[in-house]
């Protein structure tokens, strides 16, 4: 019987030795696999990484043009401002020439009414001054 468990002991051995290969040859490839895995994640990081760089330099870059516009309507808004106040002036100043000519115009209506009754008064004057029987009355020309 001691042959017959010993070859028993041997059959048990090589067994478990095949067992343990297969056992370390699916380690081997488990880890390959992670290791493959563990690669990949860390490309997949660097990526992520590159990315969030390129989207904070894009982001500095439209934060510039936000601040650049930003200023050029800062700049828009004072020269309105300043063109607000020159029409405000302006319109007052047409006020005041508007006013100045109704006042004019009606200075103007005013002598020449005045000249009219003078013209009307010297016409009658002239008349009353004119006789042809006269000898005074006649100019010598």
């Amino acid at each position: 019987m001691v042959a017959s468990e010993v070859k028993n002991l041997a059959n048990q051995t090589a067994r478990a030795t095949e067992d343990i290969t297969q056992r370390i040859v699916s380690l081997r490839e488990g880890m390959a696999g992670i290791q493959q895995t563990m690669q990949a994640s860390t490309a997949a990081v660097d990526e992520g990484e590159s990315a969030i760089r390129e989207a904070m330099e894009e982001m500095v870059r439209i934060t510039d043009q936000v601040g650049s516009v930003s200023g050029r309507m800062s700049e828009i808004s004072g020269i309105l401002s300043q063109q607000q106040g020159a029409s405000a002036e302006i319109a007052e100043s047409i006020s005041n020439v508007a006013s100045k000519a109704g006042e004019s115009d009606e200075l103007v209506t005013s002598i020449s009414d005045i000249m009219h009754v003078n013209v009307a008064g010297f016409a009658k004057s002239a008349a009353q001054m004119f006789d042809e029987g006269s000898p005074i009355s006649r100019c010598a020309t």
